[in-house]
């Protein structure tokens, strides 16, 4: 993934509790769609062979801006960003082969930013998908 990394398409934090993945809300999807743009599905190929080997459970959350929602595909953000986080994991699947099992979806629309809202940088760091990994003993692999 160092290439993604260096791309700045991909975000990642490792701690001893857990791997997290930060997508940027236009590497994966256009604005207001939860449909992955071609790009996002090599990018998360790549995510799947490097994190298919462990056994740990995976969360896949889905973030928005504050934005009213325009248009009437999707009722609110939080939905918005729950239907974002299941495309992920539906692509991890039925294309990557990656364990059901061991996929959890989450969609927190506004309510967990990580800038203010008042500007449009902020706003843009809070459109986001995060893929956090939850590791466990014997859990070594850090790529």
């Amino acid at each position: 993934l160092k290439k993604q990394i260096e791309a700045g398409q991909l975000g990642v934090e490792v701690t001893k509790s857990r791997i997290k993945l930060t997508f940027a809300a236009p590497v994966l999807f256009d604005s207001g769609s939860a449909d992955l743009k071609d790009g996002a599905k090599e990018l998360l190929q790549s995510v799947s062979d490097n994190l298919g080997n462990m056994d740990s459970p995976v969360l896949v959350e889905g973030h928005t801006d504050s934005a009213r929602i325009l248009g009437r595909k999707f009722r609110s953000n939080r939905e918005l960003s729950l239907m974002r986080a299941f495309s992920v994991i539906e692509h991890l699947i039925k294309n990557c082969g990656f364990p059901a099992g061991r996929l959890s979806a989450y969609g927190y629309g506004e309510y967990r930013p990580v800038a203010p809202n008042d500007t449009e940088e902020g706003r843009a760091r809070n459109r986001r998908i995060e893929i956090t990994v939850i590791r466990q003993d014997g859990d070594t692999n850090q790529s």
